[in-house]
C-alpha cells in the first residue's frame, strides 16, 4: 500500500510539474553589481526586463560592451549560432546576456528556461516585458526603439545579436540579412 501511494504521489507530482509554465520574476536588486555577473551568485532565474532596466544594469557594469543574444531553443539555426556567440566569452571587455521574446507564462518560455538548465548555464536569463506587445518580433522592435529610437529594426527577431556600449546605447544589431554578425561584433570591440 505504501509503495502504491508513493508511486501515485510521484506520478501526480510529475504530471503537475510538467504542466506548469514558467513565470518570470520582476527585475529587482539593491545593487546591480551584486545582482548580475557575480560568479559567486549562481542564479538561473528568468527576469522580466524593460529598456530602462536594461540600460541601468549596463551602466553599472565594468565591461565596455554588452551583447544580447535573442535566443530560441526551437530554432536550429539560432542554436547553432550560439556556438559562435559563446566564443565571444573569451573577450574580456564584453558581457553576454541571453534574451527571450516569448510571452511570459508560455510553453516557449518554459523551453527557453529548460534549455539553459540542461546546458548548466547558471547566470540570469531575461525575457522582454510583455508590456511592449504579446507578439515576439513586434515586442523586440518596440523594446529596441526605447533604447535607441533612430534605428530601423525591420528584420530583428530570434537569432539577432545586439551590441550595446557602456552607456546602454545600441551600437550594432544583426538581423537575418547579415551573414557574419560575429565578425562584425569582433571588429567593433577590437578595432585594428
Amino acid at each position: 500500500m505504501i509503495k502504491l501511494l508513493t508511486t501515485l504521489f510521484f506520478l501526480l507530482t510529475s504530471i503537475f510539474c510538467s504542466g506548469q509554465k514558467y513565470i518570470s520574476k520582476p527585475l529587482a536588486y539593491k545593487s546591480c553589481k551584486e545582482f548580475i555577473f557575480n560568479k559567486k551568485n549562481i542564479d538561473s532565474t528568468i527576469y522580466t526586463i524593460n529598456a530602462s532596466e536594461l540600460q541601468s544594469l549596463i551602466k553599472c557594469r565594468e565591461k565596455k560592451f554588452t551583447l544580447i543574444y535573442v535566443f530560441s531553443p526551437t530554432c536550429s539555426s539560432v542554436k547553432n549560432r550560439m556556438i559562435d556567440v559563446a566564443k565571444l566569452l573569451k573577450e574580456k571587455q564584453i558581457d553576454i546576456l541571453f534574451f527571450s521574446i516569448d510571452k511570459d507564462n508560455s510553453k516557449s518560455l518554459n523551453r527557453f528556461y529548460e534549455y539553459f538548465l540542461k546546458i548548466n548555464y547558471t547566470y540570469p536569463l531575461f525575457v522582454v516585458s510583455d508590456k511592449y506587445s504579446k507578439n515576439g518580433d513586434k515586442k523586440l522592435k518596440l523594446f529596441l526603439k526605447q533604447i535607441t529610437p533612430h534605428q530601423d529594426y525591420k528584420n530583428v527577431s530570434r537569432g539577432s545579436i545586439i551590441l550595446l556600449d557602456d552607456k546602454g546605447d545600441i551600437i550594432y544589431f544583426s538581423d537575418y540579412t547579415k551573414k557574419q554578425p560575429i565578425k562584425d561584433v569582433i571588429q567593433l570591440i577590437n578595432p585594428e
